[in-house]
């Protein structure tokens, strides 16, 4: 994979975070991904997915300054 791909995929999962599109989301997040939230909590995937098609979680925006990619 090259650096443009990975900048193109890291638009679309950003996109799909503000829009909650869960399809995307679900396309573009490794199935065994845990990572922290801002509260603290250790959330899973499907945690995450959910938040987003509950409406729970909605990220009304993202930006970025600094991005840093290893192939």
């Amino acid at each position: 994979m090259d650096e443009t791909k990975i900048i193109a995929c890291e638009e679309r999962l950003r996109t799909a975070m503000l829009s909650s599109n869960v399809e995307v989301l679900d396309e573009l997040i490794a199935d065994d991904l845990i990572f922290v939230n801002h509260f603290g909590q250790i959330l899973s995937k499907e945690t995450d997915i959910e938040a987003h098609r509950s409406g729970k979680l909605k990220i009304t925006g993202i930006d970025i300054l600094d991005q840093r990619i290893r192939l």
